[in-house]
């Protein structure tokens, strides 16, 4: 795994990202269908290696593919979808938060790094907490995690997509130089045909009964 271990871990589309810390490296670890990890690689810099955001506490991302990120420098937010696009929300301690999740309604709870007995509403327009609940019986958490349903991604231009021959593996091409990674290995049967839809923004792909 590229980097120094993570305190900070979210999903996405079947995916495991985090932050490595004081960089702004985001690295996906792809799973198999058996929950075991495949390999794991750097997708982004956040800040275009300008900079970094800080020690990162926790990411969660929005049902709409937005990326929150609080560290001990900012809470900021990042497009999954695009891969891009990385905006500083708010630039204050008052934001740093250990444990952050999603409610299925797209509402954003957190826990504080400085109590996290305590769970907090988050406003989504500065960060800061909007109200507060004390978990019952009484007792800290070291991080949150919440249900998130897929979201359609964003191609970035000049990227490629195929099915590796007789497998479940979907992989990205550079047609320019022929370079190629993984993208899943997750489909639930061999693929035999696939297709990206650029208006919904999905990869779609037939089964190989073969």
């Amino acid at each position: 795994i590229p980097g120094s271990r993570p305190f900070n871990l979210t999903c996405f589309n079947g995916a495991l990202y985090y932050v490595t810390p004081n960089t702004d490296d985001l690295v996906k670890i792809e799973i198999d269908p058996f929950g075991r990890m495949i390999q794991a690689y750097k997708v982004a810099d956040l800040m275009n290696n300008n900079g970094h955001p800080g020690f990162v506490g926790d990411l969660a991302v929005d049902p709409n593919g937005l990326l929150h990120i609080s560290s001990d420098n900012v809470f900021a937010t990042f497009d999954m979808r695009t891969l891009g696009d990385f905006t500083v929300v708010a630039s204050t301690t008052n934001s740093r938060y250990a444990g952050l999740l999603f409610t299925i309604d797209g509402r954003l709870r957190a826990t504080r790094v400085d109590d996290t007995r305590i769970i907090h509403s988050v406003s989504l327009a500065d960060g800061s907490s909007t109200s507060s609940i004390p978990s019952v019986p009484f007792r800290g958490f070291g991080d949150l995690a919440g249900p998130q349903n897929r979201i359609p991604v964003d191609v970035p231009q000049g990227r490629h997509y195929f099915a590796q021959p007789a497998s479940s593996i979907i992989r990205e091409l550079n047609i320019a130089t022929g370079a190629n990674r993984v993208i899943t290995w997750a489909a639930p049967w061999n693929i035999g045909g696939i297709a990206y839809d650029p208006e919904t923004k999905v990869i779609y792909y037939s089964e190989n009964p073969g």
